[in-house]
């Protein structure tokens, strides 16, 4: 079970170590094959379909998972389907059985007044974590970006794995992504067709951009928080448009953390066919009525 204040501790313990540590982060790729090869990190699209974890979960429409109010839990609505804002489903599920929560990235929220514990400025309990995510005061949201994770693993590894709905033509997947413990961690991304063929992989190896960010203690000395804001983007690009699903695996069995995904969606180019014939229909449809407009004349 996922708990705050094991997130508190570690930052108490561990906060100044990330707080010194230069942050570099290093990319490689592969595209129809495992093997991984060096390359440019950056962007390699540009999302057309957003997903906001922290989104009001609904039957209908656009829906991420709520407010981060509930324990992490693979329990609906955790671990059951989101939609993004073109309408593609996201089923979300732990191929190692974690659990699976919403978490928001702060330490610290304000009042009004003066900086104080999420907790009392939402007047419930919150599912908090201070890592390298925007947050307050410059988080649009009073409690930082909207996270999803996956807690607690038994093994070596954090695993979570995002089916999308079929036939849905995505071509680019993207998210950042954070250790919930570890400074340094490697993140993998593999994505799959709809027959569960790999497509490639997509990897992360980053230096002091996990676990805490040592800035969200800022109010413990009188300062406002400074937000780190540099977790590394992960993604994958396929210009088919057949990604089905993605699988990311985290070398840090305490857990691993995305923000907001993105989409690239392959726009659908109609048949020849089905071009030729909506225009032999648009040519029927004007004689006729050139005909009835010349009778009537």
């Amino acid at each position: 079970m996922f708990r705050r204040i094991q997130f508190v501790w570690m930052f108490l313990c561990f906060g100044s170590y990330t707080w010194i540590y230069a942050g570099s982060i290093t990319c490689s790729s592969a595209v129809g094959s495992s093997s991984l090869v060096g390359t440019a990190c950056g962007s390699l699209f540009t999302p057309n379909d957003f997903l906001d974890w922290g989104a009001p979960h609904a039957a209908s429409g656009y829906s991420g998972f709520g407010e981060a109010v509930n324990p992490a839990a693979a329990t609906p609505p955790y671990g059951g389907s989101a939609t993004t804002m073109n309408g593609v489903g996201v089923q979300v599920s732990s191929p190692n059985g974690m659990d699976i929560g919403r978490v928001d990235n702060t330490i610290y929220a304000w009042n009004g007044s003066f900086w104080t514990l999420p907790d009392l400025v939402a007047g419930q309990p919150i599912y908090t974590f201070g890592g390298h995510f925007d947050a307050p005061p410059t988080s649009s949201s009073p409690f930082g970006d909207h996270l999803l994770g996956v807690f607690n693993s038994t093994g070596s590894t954090s695993e979570m794995l995002l089916n999308l709905t079929p036939n849905s033509h995505v071509g680019g997947v993207a998210f950042r992504v954070s250790s919930t413990y570890n400074s340094d961690f490697t993140a993998l991304l593999e994505a799959y067709d709809a027959t569960n063929n790999l497509l490639g992989r997509y990897q992360v190896a980053a230096q002091g951009l996990g676990g805490s960010c040592a800035g969200l203690s800022a109010p413990d000395h009188g300062n406002d928080p400074v937000p780190c804001n540099d977790a590394p983007l992960i993604q994958f690009f396929d210009p088919s448009g057949q990604i089905a699903s993605v699988k990311l695996s985290v070398d840090d069995p305490h857990g691993a953390v995305i923000d907001r995904l993105g989409l690239f969606e392959i726009q659908t180019v109609p048949e020849p066919g089905t071009e030729l014939g909506a225009g032999i229909a648009l040519g029927v449809i004007l004689i006729f009525g050139r005909k009835r407009y010349l009778r009537s004349a």
